[in-house]
């Protein structure tokens, strides 16, 4: 599984997987109403969405291309697979077990994996986040988010 590719072929490919999951975002909304600029219905935030991360996409792809670094990047990192993994988790914890334990758990892992801090600050930061977002989609948007287990 290991190899290596030149930096700017995996950037210009993420880059253009952005551009693509934008794509698909706006296509799969496109039936949702998106109402107007004084009441946006339920499919304006998925097409801004969308429509962003596509812009990004394809300005990252031809940034990419552009500047052309040769350095060389390896694939199938331990620290990748295991974020692809805490990925893969918390996609499909989400509902079953439920917002908090799953978001608390996904962003321990990051946390630790990817900022290389201690357990315990992992552990704490990850409740802090996990609290914020709780009370910013529940509290401020009135968003319903799965209670799984609680």
């Amino acid at each position: 599984m290991r190899g290596s590719v030149t930096s700017w072929k995996g950037e210009a490919g993420i880059g253009l997987a952005l551009a693509a999951a934008g794509g698909a975002i706006v296509w799969l909304g496109w039936e949702v109403p998106r109402g107007d600029l004084a009441q946006p219905g339920p499919g304006a935030f998925p097409l801004a969405l969308g429509l962003l991360l596509g812009v990004i996409g394809v300005l990252s792809a031809l940034d990419a291309r552009r500047r052309r670094a040769v350095d060389a990047v390896q694939l199938g990192e331990a620290r990748a697979l295991a974020c692809a993994g805490a990925l893969l988790f918390a996609a499909l914890a989400f509902v079953p077990i439920g917002f908090v334990p799953t978001g608390f758990l996904f962003l321990t892992l990051l946390f630790r994996l990817l900022a290389k801090i201690s357990w315990p600050v992992a552990l704490l930061a990850a409740g802090a986040v996990t609290a914020m977002a709780w009370a910013v989609f529940v509290r401020v948007l009135e968003v319903q988010l799965p209670s799984g287990l609680l």
